[in-house]
C-alpha cells in the first residue's frame, strides 16, 4: 500500500512539474510575441521626434490636432490592424513622471512604461466571440493560455462596437493574470495589477494611455478593488456622463465626474478556476 501511494505521489509530482514547465514556457513565448508586436507598433517611429503639431486630415470640425509623437503611435496601431482587424488600440501604463512628448520614445525603449499591449475585440454578441481572445493569440491561433488583452466585445444589432476605444463611456479591458511571484519577469499581461493594492504604487503608476487608429487618449488611475468575477462592470454600460459618474462613484466610494473611463480586469490569482477579479479604474483627464 505504501509503495502504491509513493508511486502515485511521484506521478502527481511529475505531472505538476510538467504543467509548471509548460506554463512557464507559454509565458515566455507570449512575452516574446508581444515584444515583436511592440517592435511593429513603433517600427517607423523616429528616435528623435520633433515636438510640433500637425492636424488630422479630416474635414469634421471636431478633428483633433496630434503631435508628431502621437501621430507616430496612431500610425503604429494602423500597422497592427493590417495584420489583425480585431486590434482596437494599444494600452500603456506609465510611471507617473513621464511627459507626453517623451511617451513614444519611452515606449520604444521600455523606459518607465510598465505595461503595454495591443487591445483586441472580437465582433459578436455570443459567448464564443466575447471569449475569443481568452484562448487565441493575436495571430488567431488557438491557445488555452495566455490569450490577449481584449475589450468587452459588446456590439449593436448592426455589428458596430458599442464602446470602441474612440467613443466615450466605460471601456472594460480584460487580460490574464500571468503572474506567480512578485517578480517583474513573472508579471506579464495584467499580472502587475496586483501591485495597485499598495497606494504608493498607484501614485507612482497612475497614468494610463489608450492609442487608437484615430487619436491618443489620456487617463488617470484613481481606484483599485477586488470583487467576484460576476461584478456588474460586465453588464452595466452607463450611457450618459452623469450615469457613468454615479456608477463609478458608487463603485469606488469616491466622488467622480467623468465622461470617459477605463476599467482593467484580471483574475485574482494565476489559476484557471479563480473566481475573484482585480479591478483598476481610470478616468479621462
Amino acid at each position: 500500500m505504501k509503495k502504491t501511494m509513493t508511486f502515485i505521489l511521484i506521478i502527481l509530482a511529475a505531472v505538476f512539474v510538467t504543467m509548471s514547465v509548460k506554463r512557464s514556457r507559454d509565458k515566455e513565448e507570449a512575452a516574446e510575441s508581444y515584444n515583436e508586436l511592440k517592435a511593429e507598433m513603433f517600427t517607423e517611429a523616429s528616435e528623435e521626434i520633433p515636438d510640433t503639431a500637425v492636424d488630422v486630415e479630416e474635414i469634421e470640425p471636431e478633428a483633433i490636432a496630434l503631435s508628431d509623437d502621437e501621430r507616430a503611435m496612431v500610425d503604429g496601431v494602423k500597422r497592427l490592424q493590417k495584420d489583425n482587424g480585431d486590434v482596437q488600440g494599444y494600452i500603456m501604463i506609465l510611471d507617473s513622471d513621464i511627459e507626453k512628448d517623451r511617451l513614444c520614445n519611452a515606449a520604444m525603449k521600455d523606459e518607465g512604461v510598465v505595461l503595454q499591449y495591443p487591445v483586441y475585440q472580437r465582433k459578436g454578441n455570443d459567448q464564443e466571440a466575447l471569449d475569443y481572445y481568452l484562448h487565441h493569440n493575436g495571430k488567431g491561433e488557438r491557445e488555452s493560455y495566455p490569450g490577449c488583452i481584449f475589450g468587452d466585445g459588446a456590439i449593436d444589432e448592426e455589428g458596430n462596437y458599442l464602446f470602441d476605444l474612440d467613443s466615450d463611456g466605460n471601456h472594460v479591458i480584460a487580460g490574464h493574470n500571468m503572474s506567480v511571484h512578485r517578480n517583474k519577469k513573472e508579471n506579464w499581461m495584467f499580472g502587475s495589477l496586483r501591485y495597485y493594492e499598495e497606494p504608493e504604487y498607484l501614485e507612482e503608476h497612475k497614468n494610463l494611455v489608450l492609442v487608437t487608429d484615430e487619436t491618443v487618449k489620456y487617463f488617470t488611475i484613481v481606484s483599485y478593488y477586488q470583487a467576484e468575477a460576476d461584478d456588474d462592470f460586465y453588464n452595466i454600460h452607463p450611457e450618459t456622463p452623469e450615469a457613468l459618474s454615479k456608477f463609478l462613484s458608487d463603485k469606488t466610494g469616491m466622488e467622480i465626474e467623468t465622461d470617459d473611463s477605463v476599467t482593467l480586469v484580471a483574475c485574482d490569482d494565476d489559476t484557471s478556476n479563480d473566481a475573484g477579479r482585480r479591478y483598476v479604474i481610470a478616468i479621462s483627464e
